[in-house]
């Protein structure tokens, strides 16, 4: 990250970290011991460090000068929402429908942001070559 001009090399960080926390809560369906999820939680742990400082860094780059404190407000505030809503969301579904139910949803929401991530590689200019520079017809 930050090594090569542009984000292409930022996406494909993400879309990784992306792939390993979208992996591992369907492999906590197969967990019979507590060691398994330590390991598990350490593996994606992993994950998820490749994706909050990837998505910090972007979001840091495309924020609108002057409007800093404004934007991680809204950001900070938004990612709390989502985490108190998933939380009471997952708890009635593992209630209810269990918990393979839970890692099951969990890992379908994050497959769509896995796909989302993949798609805008392979369709934004700007992301698919690395280039900044489109107007450059070199």
């Amino acid at each position: 990250m930050d090594v090569v001009k542009g984000e292409h090399d930022d996406m494909i960080f993400l879309l990784n970290g992306t792939i390993v926390a979208t992996v591992v809560p369907l492999v906590y369906i197969f967990a019979w011991d507590a060691w398994h999820i330590i390991f598990l939680e350490a593996v994606r742990g992993v994950g998820l460090a490749m994706v909050i400082p990837t998505l910090s860094g972007m979001f840091t780059r495309h924020v609108d000068k002057d409007w800093e404190s404004y934007a991680w407000s809204l950001q900070s505030t938004g990612m709390g929402f989502a985490a108190g809503f998933s939380a009471i969301f997952g708890g009635v579904i593992a209630a209810v429908l269990g918990f393979n139910t839970v890692f099951v949803l969990v890992s379908l929401i994050s497959a769509v942001s896995m796909a989302i991530i993949y798609f805008a590689i392979k369709t934004d200019p700007w992301l698919r070559d690395g280039s900044e520079d489109l107007n450059n017809t070199d």
